[in-house]
């Protein structure tokens, strides 16, 4: 792993071929901000590094690749405008595989890993409804936003095993089940919650 930026951001890279620029940790040409994203959880570090290269692989390596990184900081802009309750960690609640932020439900997992990266005395701003949840580290140079999930019981949804050009492999009664079949696969998969367009979710 990398010594320029925190290693969480090494395991948070996007696998979907629909999202090549995602694939890398870009650099910030203009601040030498950090960034990387799984399109669930977007992690940001300013932590003083130079600006050198714009993209770079998870094992420290600049690329030259010619693509786009989205414009990360114009959604952490509108997320922070949007977002308009705060939250302790110690009204945050656990139950099986998710992390509920009010009525705002996201996986254990992704929760578990913004807390480690921006710290226990970081902040966390939200809106009840689906829009990103806002992480913000006590001195202000690690950000995260974590998407949540668009399900009105995620305790009952059902759960789509993907490739990662996003072909579907199957859909399961849980997440859990869904993990567990993409590890029997033996390859790179994507789960996602199922929309069912007939009953409106």
């Amino acid at each position: 792993m990398s010594g320029f930026w925190n290693s969480l951001l090494s395991s948070t890279l996007c696998k979907s071929t629909k999202w090549p620029a995602l694939h890398y940790i870009h650099q910030n040409l203009r601040t030498g901000e950090w960034v990387a994203s799984d399109n669930r959880v977007l992690l940001a570090e300013l932590n003083g590094a130079i600006p050198m290269f714009e993209l770079w692989d998870a094992a420290g390596n600049p690329v030259n690749v010619d693509l786009t990184y989205n414009d990360y900081e114009g959604l952490i802009e509108s997320t922070v405008q949007a977002v308009d309750k705060t939250i302790t960690l110690s009204h945050i609640k656990h139950k099986g595989l998710f992390t509920f932020i009010s009525n705002c439900a996201v996986l254990k997992s992704d929760f578990d890993k913004v807390r480690e990266f921006i710290g226990a005395d970081g902040v966390i701003k939200f809106k009840d409804i689906y829009t990103p949840i806002y992480f913000i580290s006590s001195d202000k140079q690690r950000r995260a936003l974590m998407m949540p999930i668009t399900h009105d019981n995620v305790l009952k949804a059902k759960w789509k095993l993907l490739d990662v050009d996003e072909n579907e492999l199957g859909v399961f009664n849980s997440w859990q089940e869904a993990h567990d079949m993409g590890d029997m696969f033996g390859c790179d998969y994507i789960i996602k919650v199922f929309k069912d367009d007939k009953n409106g979710y």
